[in-house]
């Protein structure tokens, strides 16, 4: 079974295989392993190239007449299908091994699944194959050493508060992390010794980053989405007012875009609030805001309990309806 640093060092070789199975909880991660994907193969191509997608609507014998059919335009195929489902059912089994067998010739099949069945004979073929790759959220303990070993590797000391330190900013997407040891190293030069005010000034952002994802999958209605996030942030010590505060920001600007009747802007901000506006009523955002400064208060009188509360004011977002 290969993890992420397996197919990153594969990248960094340049190294292509003809079919992919990216499987894991971390979606940012898996989707710029695609990206990657992509453009290596990109360039490496002695064509130009040609991207087609696949999702759970589509069927595993048109992703196979696709690999098989020669492109119209002599172009290299990339062949993107996303949470499919194939590899969660027997359904597939047969069609998903001849795939592996196919002479694909100029073709590259990339699937990205949130969920697999390794019990499957499809998947245990893929995985035989060298073909799967679980693209997860690193554990706490597990990042720690990884981060410890990769300093470690380039000669460099840390103490432990400030792996503390680096996890807090950097969270537990080895995308993020592996960016930020890259960006410490190059900036250390022959320093020996990683200090705590190098990552403060070098690996901001990951708050912002997530506060951000969690706002715009309430947005979207998508609770669970939003609950991983949330997840992750608590991981990382955020508490309550962290969270009111993320929200009541969020949603008051959206209630005044309603209150102002905003309805065109040059500006991206303002465009994504008007957006995200059109998914609740005037009425609905009011309420929010006025239950987030309820909850504020209950919370610092020791009345609610921080785990259950978010998860009701998350549904109650989440089941609004826009208007």
């Amino acid at each position: 079974m290969m993890k992420y640093e397996d197919i990153k060092n594969e990248l960094i070789k340049k190294e292509y295989k003809k079919a992919y199975v990216l499987y894991g909880d971390d979606e940012y991660l898996k989707e710029s392993v695609y990206s990657a994907l992509k453009n290596g193969i990109a360039k490496n191509a002695a064509n130009k190239t040609e991207e087609s997608r696949y999702d759970d609507n589509s069927s595993i014998s048109d992703i196979i007449s696709e690999v098989c059919t020669y492109s119209f335009t002599g172009s290299t195929k990339i062949i993107k299908c996303k949470n499919t489902g194939f590899f969660n059912s027997n359904e597939f089994n047969d069609d998903l091994q001849k795939l592996i067998g196919l002479d694909m010739i100029d073709a590259y099949v990339i699937f990205i699944e949130k969920n697999v069945d390794k019990k499957l004979i499809s998947f245990k073929a893929y995985d035989k194959a060298s073909l799967t790759y679980d693209i997860s959220k690193g554990k706490q303990d597990d990042v720690f050493t990884f981060v410890k070993n990769k300093f470690i590797k380039e000669k460099k000391e840390i103490s432990y508060d400030d792996i503390n330190l680096f996890v807090q900013y950097s969270g537990l997407n080895l995308s993020f992390i592996s960016m930020n040891i890259d960006k410490i190293l190059l900036y250390m030069g022959d320093d020996k010794v990683v200090k705590s005010d190098t990552i403060k000034a070098l690996c901001s952002g990951i708050t912002d980053v997530k506060a951000y994802e969690l706002f715009n999958h309430l947005c979207n209605k998508d609770l669970a989405s939003a609950l991983d996030v949330y997840n992750d942030l608590v991981m990382l010590k955020y508490a309550l007012p962290f969270f009111l505060a993320v929200l009541y920001n969020g949603f008051f600007e959206l209630y005044e875009s309603k209150m102002h009747n905003l309805s065109a802007s040059n500006d991206y901000r303002t465009r994504k609030i008007m957006e995200n506006a059109k998914r609740f009523s005037k009425k609905d955002l009011k309420e929010i805001v006025s239950q987030l400064c309820e909850m504020d208060h209950d919370f610092k009188s020791g009345r609610i309990d921080q785990n259950s509360s978010m998860v009701i004011i998350f549904s109650k977002i989440v089941n609004c309806k826009s208007i």
